[in-house]
């Protein structure tokens, strides 16, 4: 690789230049100080169509992630009554109706075996309870032996008579039912009559809506303070809410309460003391807006129980029989707004010191002449160190290929981007930070961190030449078993050194795995990027610093406890990455692939991964890693391996370590045709791999 001289950008332009040489007279001054006032009345201007443009941002995302909760909402309502219908339009279904209508139900041994049936039938992974009925609602059969409730409950003796009358299923949404509240949803179908006969009996499926139902509203969790959930017609929660537990500190009413659902109401108790029955109060004006049957947002924000400002988006669900509402709070939502005034008012103050500095150098005419040219000369070489070629650049910083000047090492440069980005600064100074405390050979190390004349931030690493991860996978394909395990024990390593000093990493993927030849040594690994770690023991404002708006990480690799953003994740969360990448190291593609995001981050939730070895037939995966690999992907942390350390030592355990070592590695190193670009560390940004 070819060096390029560094050229900086010279830090003083001409027109500085030459006010720095000329005397300000009088008339000069007024220019200066109605351009001030000209400036200040269009920076207050453009701010205000900037925040008008983030309104409408935080608008639109809020009206997005409700219509896509709508959407996921409906699809499993649609899902679970075509489940019943389709079990009710089973052969044994419609015969137990024909002898039900003939008055000869069927003896105990065909009803527990009808039971068997109709139970597996009905099995989705949810807690569920279900009935078979007459038209009237007298129970026949059922999924569990009923001796005191030979009917169906009150609320549910109308809808089975009109299911069964006009042979169409029907939805009930959460409702609290019996003598004992229950809360309860139910999908009722009529069971086909025998020979085209009208139909005599009726299928009843009972679920809890603070299971399955409370689940689907994970994904509608914003950032640190959003959430999404439902309400019905008495503007009372029919789903969970994240917030319980503070409320409950809050309303004596409430301090009882296991659960959100019909215990909430979404209510003004600011209105009334305490004590006050919520019926009695006045509904928030986004409940009382859906239930009149309108659709909208609150951008201007309101006050929640709690006493925080929050903005809303809203719409009825006239189809279901409830409606949904989506609610963050107004600081997180419009944080960068306030980090645009606040950049605003301190541009202000530097131009105001800017004339004053300006009045002081026309008198030191000379003097500022030789601060300009020192600086000038200062800012030509980047402290010890002589820049060449520009390696990359990612969002928060920019890379190039550099030496020292005195012991011509050759190193690889970061140069910090975005200067007044107060959130990148601190993720730019924790990389450094947390990266210089750790000494694991397979962790990148960092040489030397400091600033540039002209102020902008840096730091010196070492330069590594080879590969990510990714671009070996993608350039190779599906990695031999032994080699998998060759290389990611290494990583274990790196990982059990960082978790042991309190570091969780959290943005492990391929392209933060970088494979080289290191002091003869092949196939050795380097884990970067640290931008995105923190302590276990988190200090009040380190998720603002790492996650701002959004969860932080990469989607395809992140652990369900990052998606619900526990508060207790620790070390393996990061084992759960691993084991992503072990999956797709070996089959060639990550555990979960969706088109949507929010099915992407679902998966990740609720649904186990296929095996490896069935993911791809055309790669062997020996079954002692791929239950190594599975258990690192169990969605309870409490399930997988405990430590970084017992996740190496399980992979060393399997037989395919045997077969790979250093020198099949270097045999491979040798084979290829090409050379690797030579190619450094800790770029945040690199190409998407297909």
């Amino acid at each position: 690789m070819k060096s390029s001289a560094f050229v900086p950008v010279q830090p003083v332009s001409a027109v500085t230049g030459y006010l720095s040489e000329q005397s300000i007279t009088a008339r000069n001054w007024r220019r200066l100080a109605l351009a001030l006032v000209l400036l200040m009345a269009g920076g207050v201007a453009v701010l205000l169509v900037v925040r008008y443009q983030i309104q409408q941002q935080v608008g639109g995302a809020l009206r997005a992630v409700l219509n896509s909760q709508a959407q996921i909402v409906r699809t499993w309502v649609d899902e679970r009554l075509l489940d019943v219908r389709l079990t009710a339009g089973r052969s044994e279904l419609v015969h137990f109706a024909a002898q039900l209508a003939a008055g000869t139900p069927p003896d105990a041994p065909a009803a527990a075996a009808l039971r068997q049936i109709v139970t597996q039938a009905l099995t989705d992974g949810d807690e569920t309870e279900w009935w078979l009925t007459d038209a009237e609602g007298q129970i026949a059969l059922a999924s569990e032996p009923q001796e005191d409730e030979p009917r169906v409950v009150s609320e549910l003796l109308d809808p089975v008579a009109q299911a069964v009358k006009s042979d169409k299923p029907q939805f009930l949404p959460p409702f609290l039912a019996g003598v004992r509240d229950n809360p309860m949803m139910a999908f009722i179908t009529p069971i086909p009559g025998a020979d085209g006969q009208p139909s005599v009996a009726a299928l009843v499926v009972r679920k809890d809506p603070r299971g399955g139902f409370s689940r689907l509203f994970l994904a509608g969790r914003i950032g640190e303070t959003g959430e999404t959930y439902a309400f019905d017609a008495e503007a009372r929660m029919i789903s969970e809410s994240r917030v319980l537990d503070e409320l409950k500190t809050l309303r004596p009413e409430l301090a009882n309460a296991t659960t959100s659902v019909f215990s909430v109401h979404l209510r003004d108790y600011a209105a009334a003391p305490p004590g006050t029955p919520p019926s009695a109060l006045p509904m928030i004006a986004s409940a009382a807006s859906a239930i009149a049957g309108k659709e909208g947002v609150d951008l201007a924000g309101y006050r929640n129980p709690r006493g925080i400002k929050t903005l809303a988006a809203w719409m009825p669900l006239p189809d279901l029989g409830f409606y949904l509402l989506t609610r963050q709070s107004a600081s997180e939502a419009y944080r960068p707004l306030r980090v645009l005034w606040s950049v605003f008012g301190l541009v202000l103050l530097g131009l105001a010191i800017t004339i004053v500095l300006l009045a002081r150098a026309t008198r030191k005419g000379e003097q500022s002449a030789r601060r300009v040219a020192e600086a000038e000369k200062l800012v030509e070489a980047l402290g010890q160190y002589q820049l060449g070629e520009k390696l990359g650049q990612g969002g928060m910083g920019e890379v190039y290929q550099a030496h020292h000047a005195m012991m011509r090492r050759p190193t690889a440069v970061k140069l910090m981007l975005n200067q007044d980005d107060a959130a990148d600064l601190a993720r730019f100074e924790r990389e450094v930070v947390l990266t210089c405390q750790l000494t694991h050979p397979n962790t990148v190390a960092l040489y030397d961190f400091g600033r540039t004349e002209d102020g902008r931030i840096y730091y010196a690493m070492e330069y590594l030449e080879g590969l990510p991860l990714d671009a070996l996978l993608k350039t190779y394909g599906p990695l031999p078993a032994g080699r998998v395990v060759y290389l990611l024990a290494q990583a274990c390593g790196a990982l059990a050194e960082a978790h042991g000093k309190g570091v969780i990493h959290r943005d492990l993927k391929p392209a933060n795995l970088f494979v080289a030849q290191r002091g003869g040594v092949p196939d050795f690994i380097k884990v970067l990027d640290f931008g995105l770690a923190k302590h276990f023991d988190k200090q009040p404002g380190d998720l603002a610093i790492t996650m701002g708006n959004v969860m932080s990480g990469t989607p395809a690799y992140m652990s369900p406890e990052v998606l619900v953003q526990k508060s207790e994740i620790d070390g393996r969360s990061d084992l759960y990455a691993m084991g992503c990448i072990l999956y797709e190291l070996l089959t060639g593609k990550p555990p979960f692939m969706a088109g949507a995001m929010f099915d992407l981050l679902r998966m990740h939730l609720e649904q186990t991964p296929e095996l490896p070895s069935l993911r791809n037939p055309s790669v062997q995966v020996p079954a002692d890693l791929e239950a190594v690999v599975m258990r690192a992907l169990a969605k309870d942390p409490a399930q997988r391996q405990q430590s970084a350390a017992q996740l190496r030592r399980e992979l060393l355990a399997c037989a395919c370590a045997r077969e790979w070592n250093e020198e099949r590695a270097q045999a491979w190193w040798a084979a290829q045709d090409a050379e690797f670009s030579a190619a450094t560390v800790l770029i945040d940004a690199l190409p998407p791999r297909d």
